[in-house]
């Protein structure tokens, strides 16, 4: 009641300046607190969100490292790798055995293991050993499959799953460049028409395809990061290309061989993504969709609202600041309607009923577009308005038509926007619309006519003093013709659909992938002094990196290890300049990721393999682990290289399994120690690279993009005014 009775006061006394200033200070104190109060529940939003999502990812992470810290899994997973016999450590399954074995040779210390069938079971052999659904050397890529999920999943379904497609295409081009070379060199360097210099032409062409290309970021990083990694091993020729032996019923794939591993970790990590944002609690874009039209509607309704309420005011007073913080939130929400319209996509492919829902929100949100173009003029109007007599005068005469065709026409988009959400338009929603485009056309046509007379009465159609007038009231008016113009285009929705083609590009898959496919590989683009600056500053330290791997060894160096060129095409992305705080941040965040894991495993390893406290201990700490620094990357944007990095690059220590007669001394850890050298050479040249291709930082290449923004604007108004 004391507001109520404030605010009839206000509106009595506004000639007393004590009372408007008075009032005006009670505005903007119940302005910030509004502010206060929407920015907090937000921000208590996001924090579950975030949090949410931490806690889902540690989950998918501790349960797939079960065979990591668990004995009995990893054997259930990858069979028993060997046993003791007589106080010696026998090897049992081999990297590339799956399934039950029988032992035919003579003891338990000559063992060799066939596959049971039928015919020894009738010749007395029993089943001796359980070699895992899966080969043992599938159990050194664990930490992959970890980093690829890490790579992959972001908040929603869609986003998630636009990023495994990236992922897996990318490494089935390296793939596919692995299979080539070795129909050429069967035996890679081993091979007797071997030539280097043709491998290292083909690695630098690949490298080229995927940076001048300008693929996208999650295919380069697994394409460049797969095609070094396997191109190593073709190279080195104590190993050659790891082909396999044990063959699938699919022709020259085995199961056990090297592509076969890395495409198959590659997907198994997208799996892990793709689940964690599906179960437990789905984040499908296509179901935000319509939740953020319905919001959109409602920021629509209070806006407007407050506008004409503002507008029919007695003075000027803070609440258009409100106004227009609320019209700086519509601007956030169509935004993010349109990034989960994309992503969509993803989820559904515009199969079935989908491809027509995404289509009625894409014209939903063109036609949002068009009211926050309205909103310009609106907030313009409102600026520049002066309550003088003459605003008076048009305020009584134009208030009722406003009200009552703001009414109209939020009614007409609230039913719109529902109509939308099943993807079809059925008759009576048509003629629902056709009649509210109606009314909405006789409310317009009363507003004009409304202007028409309290202008011929003042005798001002065109007048400084009523321009603000004539500009709010265009707005409302225009608004209404834009909603008009999607009503009437939702309302025949059904015809025109009908007469779309079947193999309509926008809705066929083959079309989008060939279209796609042609403008990555449009040779303007590829060979554009922009896209070959691109390839030199990321291919050369790539490059360098693989020659260390190639020829250095000894100090810090291990030959053929792929840490330093792996980690350099992980570290690829699109950011302009120099970008010495970005790379920094890489820097800390691999380095981290690989030295925290190390302090957590070197307390774990007190404890024996058969411990339940280690057992304990090494799951909590995967969970802990990547609960932390997930939510650090969904919920800082200045620290989020940073959590990202440490949770990709901590996987290879932290799911290291355990060994129980490995000896796990000071020595044994020399190797993770040069690995982290490894991994700041790799940094130091990405970083030296970066700068001698790229000089200028971010902060300038910008402000000298908006120095030739304002120099094309004044060239423009120059030739207007000539």
């Amino acid at each position: 009641m004391a507001e109520e009775a404030g605010a009839r006061q206000l509106n009595l006394q506004v000639g007393s300046s004590e009372t408007d200033a008075a009032a005006r200070e009670g505005l903007l104190s119940k302005t910030a607190a509004t502010s206060a109060v929407a920015k907090f529940s937000n921000q208590n939003k996001r924090f579950k969100a975030n949090a949410t999502m931490a806690l889902v990812i540690a989950g998918y992470m501790t349960l797939f490292g079960l065979p990591v810290f668990s004995e009995n899994c990893a054997v259930a997973l990858f069979g028993q790798k060997d046993s003791v016999v007589d106080d010696e450590l026998v090897p049992v399954c081999g990297p590339n055995m799956m399934g039950m074995k029988v032992n035919i040779g003579k003891d338990d210390r000559h063992i060799v293991l066939v596959n049971i069938n039928s015919t020894l079971i009738n010749e007395g052999y029993e089943p001796y050993a359980w070699c895992g659904f899966l080969p043992g050397s599938y159990f050194g890529m664990w930490p992959t499959v970890v980093q690829t999920a890490m790579f992959t999943v972001f908040g929603t379904t869609g986003s998630t799953m636009k990023n495994a497609w990236q992922c897996v295409s990318g490494t089935f081009f390296a793939v596919l460049n692995l299979y080539f070379m070795t129909f050429l060199y069967p035996k890679g360097a081993d091979s007797e028409n071997y030539h280097p210099a043709l491998a290292w032409a083909n690695l630098t062409v690949v490298l080229f395809l995927f940076l001048a290309s300008r693929a996208d970021v999650n295919t380069m990083m697994m394409g460049m990061c797969s095609t070094v990694c396997l191109m190593l091993h073709f190279m080195n020729p104590n190993t050659g290309p790891t082909i396999g032996t044990y063959k699938s019923k699919i022709p020259f794939l085995c199961w056990d061989g090297e592509t076969t591993m890395v495409m198959l970790t590659n997907v198994m990590g997208c799996i892990i993504a793709v689940m964690a944002t599906i179960f437990p609690k789905p984040r499908m874009n296509i179901t935000h969709v319509h939740d953020d039209a319905l919001e959109i509607v409602h920021g629509i309704d209070m806006i407007f609202k407050d506008c004409i309420e503002y507008y029919c005011g007695k003075a000027r007073d803070p609440r258009r600041f409100q106004i227009f913080g609320k019209m700086a939130a519509l601007s956030s929400a169509m935004s993010r309607i349109s990034g989960n319209l994309e992503a969509s996509y993803w989820e559904t492919f515009n199969l079935g009923k989908y491809a027509k829902i995404r289509e009625l929100y894409a014209a939903f949100n063109k036609a949002m577009k068009n009211t926050e173009d309205v909103l310009y003029s609106i907030k313009s109007a409102l600026l520049q308005l002066d309550f003088n007599e003459h605003h008076i005068e048009f305020v009584e005469a134009l208030r009722e038509p406003m009200e009552q065709l703001r009414i109209e026409t939020l009614g007409c988009l609230t039913r719109c926007a529902n109509f939308c959400k099943d993807g079809q338009i059925s008759p009576e929603e048509k003629e629902d619309i056709n009649k509210s485009v109606q009314t909405m056309l006789d409310k317009q046509q009363a507003l004009a006519q409304a202007f028409k007379k309290v202008a011929g009465k003042s005798k001002q159609y065109i007048s400084q003093d009523i321009a603000p007038d004539s500009l709010f009231t265009f707005a409302i008016s225009q608004w209404a013709v834009e909603l008009q113009d999607w009503a009437e285009d939702l309302a025949d929705f059904e015809s025109k659909w009908r007469r779309k083609a079947c193999c309509d590009a926008e809705t066929n898959v083959f079309a989008i992938a060939a279209s796609q496919f042609k403008s990555l590989f449009e040779l303007s683009n590829m060979f554009s002094q922009q896209s070959l600056i691109f390839f030199l500053m990321n291919a050369i330290p790539i490059l360098v990196g693989y020659a260390i791997a190639m020829f250095a060894s000894g100090s810090v160096f291990v030959q053929y290890s792929s840490t330093i060129p792996a980690t350099l095409a992980l570290l690829v992305s699109y950011e302009s300049g120099a970008t010495f705080f970005t790379n920094l941040q890489k820097l800390m965040g691999v380095t981290f990721g690989h030295t925290l894991p190390l302090l957590v495993m070197s307390m774990i390893e007190f404890f024996p393999c058969d411990s339940y406290v280690r057992f304990l201990l090494h799951g909590t700490s995967i969970f802990v682990f990547y609960a932390a620094f997930t939510f650090v990357y969904y919920a800082s944007e200045q620290w989020a290289t940073i959590g990202i990095m440490i949770g990709a690059f901590g996987c290879g220590m932290l799911f290291r399994p355990c060994q129980s007669h490995v000896d796990v001394s000071a020595d044994a850890y020399a190797g993770h120690y040069k690995d982290i050298a490894a991994v700041i050479i790799a940094m130091m040249l990405k970083m030296s690279c970066a700068y001698i291709f790229n000089p200028t930082e971010p902060r300038d290449i910008a402000m000298g993009k908006l120095k030739e923004l304002f120099e094309e604007l004044e060239g423009a108004f120059s030739k207007i005014s000539t």
